[in-house]
């Protein structure tokens, strides 16, 4: 079967991993996407890549865990090329495959070697579909340099702003995804949401112009809440502990005044003589000839919460929603071409249908699901904080 390949491109530890994760469960669980849709997870998970319903479970016992303290995210980045790969099943007829890759961001440091370079550019060659995830709380909360380092947009705009240079012409599509966005996002925040945007758009706005510039290129801007009820609290100063008399050895922290210090889990405790506090050496982001200390995230629960589901993710199905939207929307228009210039088989919408594996009788069945999903409000956009560029 033939597979869709989205590639998915974001700075460290900036939480893609929790989205896919999310973005699964909620396809899942939905009654209403159900009756359209039926999702699994067929991912060949290769050694130390966490299944995405490990990492379901990690993201409801972290909750269950913090609620009350202030705590930091999971930190450990992405070291290597992972590939999840998930099979929807549109009602009894046929099955899409959406392989999503994440980029290691080690590739965007600046002494990345030039073959790393070249393997980005070869998997961008081979997609049509891009995700761009931001880290809310750095675009937010930091200055424009700091925010620019840990999101890795300097890197990430010369990657993406040749796109077409091996294809010209062909339709893509490129997903601009904040996360770690609830605070700025949640229910009714309408302020918050424009300020989202606004400063969005003014981090991203060189990369924005250049795809702007390109044929057949669709451009997305859609924040996802991937666990629903944290809340970004604050920014600190980066810290390792030493202390090798303390259980605390070795752990992510910050100061608290000049006598209090708090772990990575939201514990609290008084400084003494043997703590010795480090700056964390792998907060350093090197940008050009110089370099960026990221300080640390802190989240809380949402005080609001309902405590019987604080996993409660929003907007992340639309992720794939927006996606087969892209290919049905492509295909009428390169369909339409095809009748206009009276095209042979060699036409864009025969290429496109081999690409996605489907029949011409396959493929009006897929257009009418989608339609059915559009009319019925389950495909949203603006005014929900979702709009196209």
């Amino acid at each position: 079967m033939n597979q869709l390949n989205v590639l998915m491109m974001g700075g460290r530890r900036c939480g893609k991993t929790s989205a896919l994760a999310s973005l699964f469960q909620i396809m899942k669980d939905d009654e209403k996407i159900n009756n359209i849709f039926t999702v699994s997870d067929i991912t060949n998970n290769v050694e130390g890549q966490e299944a995405l319903s490990d990492k379901i479970k990690e993201l409801k016992n972290m909750l269950t865990y913090y609620n009350s303290k202030v705590f930091m995210v999971d930190n450990s980045p992405t070291r290597e090329y992972l590939t999840y790969t998930l099979r929807l099943r549109m009602k009894n007829y046929h099955n899409i495959e959406l392989a999503f890759t994440d980029v290691s961001g080690e590739v965007y440091r600046a002494n990345a070697a030039g073959s790393e370079k070249e393997a980005v550019r070869e998997k961008i060659n081979n997609c049509n579909v891009f995700i761009v995830v931001v880290d809310a709380p750095y675009l937010m909360e930091c200055d424009p340099q700091t925010c620019d380092a840990v999101n890795a947009i300097d890197p990430i705009t010369d990657f993406l702003k040749n796109i077409n240079e091996s294809k010209i012409g062909e339709p893509k599509l490129v997903v601009f995804a904040p996360i770690k966005c609830e605070k700025w996002v949640k229910d009714e925040n309408d302020e918050g949401k424009r300020n989202l945007w606004d400063k969005f758009y003014k981090a991203y706005s060189v990369l924005i112009k250049a795809l702007r510039k390109e044929k057949n290129l669709t451009l997305l801007y859609l924040p996802m809440q991937t666990a629903g009820s944290i809340q970004f609290k604050e920014m600190k100063d980066a810290y390792i502990l030493f202390n090798p008399e303390n259980e605390w050895n070795g752990r992510k922290c910050c100061r608290l005044g000049t006598e209090m210090i708090r772990d990575s889990e939201g514990n609290i405790r008084k400084k003494t003589e043997l703590d010795e506090l480090k700056p964390d050496n792998d907060a350093v982001i090197i940008q050009g000839k110089h370099g960026v200390t990221r300080p640390f995230t802190w989240f809380e629960i949402d005080k609001n919460a309902d405590a019987e589901h604080l996993y409660s993710p929003k907007d992340c199905e639309q992720l794939p929603f927006h996606i087969l939207n892209f290919y049905v929307d492509t295909l009428k228009r390169e369909r339409q071409k095809e009748i206009d210039k009276n095209e042979n088989e060699k036409s864009w919408f025969r290429k496109l249908l081999d690409r996605i594996g489907i029949t011409e009788k396959e493929y009006n069945e897929f257009t009418r699901t989608m339609e059915e999903l559009n009319d019925s409000g389950m495909i949203k956009t603006y005014p929900d904080g979702i709009r196209y560029i």
